[in-house]
């Protein structure tokens, strides 16, 4: 469960009971995945509407949707698989 809030998104843990806050770009990748897509697809969404270099904005989205997986608020799958 999330909400926005003044360009921002509060993401709610049913695991744990946690809030947590994205920034306006977390928030826009949150936005992004709630339809499964490839993270290529993702990345070039990102890198299309900001102004960010595609290592340092590949490296940031990683490191997000890591953190995100590790809190089990995203689920992601080899696209590769059956």
């Amino acid at each position: 469960m999330s909400a926005e809030l003044s360009g921002e998104s509060v993401v709610l843990n049913f695991d744990d009971g946690m809030y947590y806050s994205l920034n306006e770009i977390g928030a826009r990748i949150w936005a992004l995945i709630q339809s499964p897509c490839k993270v290529s697809v993702l990345l070039a969404t990102l890198v299309s509407e900001y102004d960010v270099d595609t290592a340092r904005c590949e490296s940031d989205m990683i490191s997000l949707l890591q953190e995100l997986r590790g809190m089990r608020l995203v689920e992601v799958l080899d696209a590769a698989g059956p």
